[in-house]
């Protein structure tokens, strides 16, 4: 009877989280919605996509698994314009009737002349709808070079600080989802720093995030990967 009664236990214990990040490559948006929906679904992760050699498109996925099932399934929708995408995840417009969602997003590596972006997305049920509105809407700036998203990241005006930020690339240029709701701080609240750096390629990118970069643990990161003459470029904001 105790070995059944431990077994229960442990089996009703939620995964632990493997605090390690690990790389998944998909050709398509089906197979990465496979792994956020799986039993282990990662609770962080995030996106990119990378033209190959071959011309095809494949999505890599940075994630640390071993997170409980979230309560609403993952989907997915492509955006052709930076607009609808705001459209989107800011429930207004064709989308308005639409509840308010988490979500990552990610550019399509294969649209060059015009962006178009992948959001993977599911219901939040954190806030209501209304609470999104207004000052909370989702916005979108783009940048040719990632010293600009930088300064972008680290502004500081009238005391207004991002407090939500997706960053991608699409097209050649970084794209910074953000929200920036007026916070009024404590007299002298240092303005946050952002850094960052570029690999050559998803396996040395996962590489600084395991093992860090010039002896600090990287965290609260982004990333964006651009096409480049040598190929696509991987670029970490952290």
């Amino acid at each position: 009877m105790k070995g059944i009664l431990l077994l229960f236990l442990l089996s009703s214990w939620p995964p632990t989280v493997n605090p390690v990040w690990q790389l998944a490559e998909y050709p398509t948006a089906a197979q990465v919605l496979k792994l956020l929906n799986s039993k282990t679904a990662p609770a962080q992760f995030y996106l990119a996509t990378q033209k190959t050699s071959a011309g095809a498109v494949v999505f890599q996925v940075f994630y640390q698994a071993g997170v409980q099932l979230s309560s609403t399934p993952w989907q997915v929708r492509k955006a052709a314009t930076v607009t609808e995408a705001l459209d989107f995840v800011n429930s207004q417009g064709a989308f308005a009737k639409t509840p308010e969602k988490e979500f990552r997003i990610c550019g399509d590596a294969a649209a060059i002349q015009t962006p178009s972006f992948w959001i993977f997305y599911h219901k939040y049920e954190g806030r209501t709808p209304e609470a999104a509105k207004g000052q909370w809407n989702w916005q979108c700036e783009s940048f040719d070079r990632p010293v600009a998203v930088q300064g972008f990241l680290t502004r500081r005006r009238d005391q207004e600080l991002l407090t939500d930020v997706e960053i991608t690339g699409a097209g050649d240029k970084f794209h910074v989802f953000y929200r920036a709701p007026h916070l009024y701080d404590a007299p002298g609240m240092p303005s946050p720093v952002w850094h960052w750096l570029t690999r050559e390629n998803a396996t040395g990118l996962l590489e600084v995030l395991n093992a860090g970069h010039e002896k600090h643990t990287i965290q609260n990161f982004r990333i964006a990967a651009i096409p480049e003459p040598s190929g696509t470029a991987f670029y970490l904001f952290y």
